[in-house]
């Protein structure tokens, strides 16, 4: 209970005042002050108090000192301090649902002919005011499922309207009745086989879909094809169907790039997310073309702003974009995208984000130099920031050929990783603790001693489970062939 607490920072009240915008904030002030609600004066001074961007001053989260900005000098009452907290509860419940009613202008437009329908309004009034809304409907520009469940409901009302004043023997509009109702339900049908089979790489879900084999059936008869929505969701279900997987990633790709002008930003979300993910599984199979085709939907959901939560761009998001460029070697790319998009970040990760994007995208330019600039003052309070920067610190200490401070560093890379063991898998652990033993032993391995550069080299073929493979076998595949080069010189 919110009066049991000694501050109001982890109460219900608080938690949802402190996720919403500042602009949504005003627009529920707005709404308390309209008239529309219960326009308590106290119950809006509560609101400023703990919405500091209502009234532009710092949050007041003490209950006792809300208490007395709102009560002045009046005795601390707990039951009534307990009412107004559930009263501003109940008007934010009710000023959010009228906002967001507000915004949605097909619901209202189905809301007022459903109001008129009730009403029993004459034809003259009701047929204008359908013809109208089915009008506004089809010129939106962006459509989603939801669309074709409002089209269903005005012809609904349309259909209850002609049966009033029409023959019941005639047809109406049934046809298009039943369309709407169809494309809805196919639609939304495929949403949830969809959602069913992206989890089941990460879950056991063991759900039957009734229905979803004859959807199959009709769309592969040429039903439905003509709707683009259908269309994309019924390619993205199939590719869980490893036999036509590929043909169906790429019939997804091409209908989605045409289409992600008029489809609702939800829609083109979800649907290029299925799309990445697939590109990216694809690379965990070593396919390495679908690095190319990662970068591209990376492109497109930055061009098209579906990778944003909040005006926020995830740092995992932002690391996962980054190191696909730099593995095409799109530098200048990633360059220009650190710098344009780190401010984006959440506030606490900006600047070691940025940092440590920076210092591997240099590493793999090979100016070195940058790299240490880079990471050497960054304070990372990110566990797997943390080992992602030293292991880079590492790999330029041993390409400078600096083996005095990789002697100092590995030590200390070891005690933390150590230090850290309780908050990471035990696979990853060993992961690392294998590269700092690997690279320890080629700073000891004379440039000559072929036998043992061979012998490291078969030691990582027989347990490749290191963390930074692919550079190690790099470094003693080049160590070998030097040697083999100047024996030739030499001969």
């Amino acid at each position: 209970m919110l009066i049991t607490m000694l501050n109001m920072e982890k109460t219900k009240l608080y938690q949802l005042l402190n996720q919403i915008s500042d602009r949504e904030i005003k627009r529920i002030k707005s709404f308390l002050q309209s008239g529309l609600s219960s326009d308590s004066p106290k119950v809006i001074k509560l609101l400023d108090l703990l919405a500091p961007s209502a009234a532009g001053t710092s949050a007041i989260l003490d209950k006792e000192k809300l208490w007395r900005k709102i009560f002045g000098k009046e005795a601390f009452n707990d039951g009534r301090f307990r009412k107004l907290c559930t009263d501003l509860f109940s008007e934010l419940e009710s000023a959010i649902a009228h906002i967001q009613f507000h915004d949605n202008q097909k619901s209202k437009s189905v809301h007022y002919l459903h109001y008129l329908r009730q009403q029993e309004i004459d034809d003259n009034v009701m047929k204008p005011a359908i013809s109208k809304t089915k009008k506004q409907l089809l010129n939106r520009k962006k459509i989603s499922g939801s669309t074709y469940y409002y089209q269903y409901r005005i012809e609904e009302i349309e259909y209850e309207t002609l049966q009033h004043s029409s023959s019941a023997w005639s047809p109406a509009n049934i046809e298009a009745l039943d369309q709407n109702l169809n494309q809805f339900f196919i639609i939304e049908k495929l949403r949830v086989a969809l959602s069913i089979f992206s989890r089941q790489k990460y879950i056991q879900i063991e759900k039957e879909l009734p229905f979803l084999n004859t959807i199959f059936q009709l769309i592969e008869e040429q039903q439905f094809l003509d709707n683009p929505i259908i269309k994309l969701y019924y390619y993205a279900v199939k590719t869980y169907q490893s036999e036509i997987a590929d043909e169906m990633y790429y019939a997804l790709k091409d209908t989605l790039l045409d289409c992600i002008d008029i489809l609702e930003p939800s829609n083109s979300r979800e649907l290029s997310t299925i799309a990445l993910s697939y590109c990216i599984g694809k690379i965990n199979q070593n396919q390495t073309q679908f690095y190319r085709e990662s970068f591209e939907w990376y492109e497109t959901m930055l061009a098209n702003r579906l990778l944003m939560t909040k005006e926020v761009l995830p740092s995992t998001t932002f690391r996962n974009i980054v190191l696909i460029a730099i593995r095409i070697e799109e530098f200048e790319w990633a360059q220009n995208f650190i710098e344009e998009n780190h401010g984006y970040l959440e506030a606490d990760k900006q600047l070691a984000t940025k940092m440590l994007s920076l210092g591997q995208l240099y590493f793999n330019m090979k100016e070195y130099d940058k790299v240490m600039e880079s990471l050497m003052n960054v304070e990372y309070l990110d566990v797997s920031f943390n080992l992602q920067s030293k292991l880079t610190l590492a790999a330029t200490y041993y390409e400078l050929n600096e083996k005095i401070l990789l002697t100092n560093f590995l030590p200390t890379f070891n005690t933390y990783l150590r230090r850290k063991k309780p908050s990471m898998s035990a696979d990853k652990f060993h992961r690392h603790l294998r590269f700092i033993s690997i690279l320890g032993q080629m700073i000891k391995i004379e440039d000559h001693e072929i036998h043992k550069w061979e012998a490291l080299q078969a030691k990582i073929a027989s347990d490749s489970k290191i963390v930074s493979v692919t550079w190690l076998n790099q470094k003693i595949a080049e160590k070998l062939k030097h040697q083999v080069i100047n024996s030739s010189d030499s001969k």
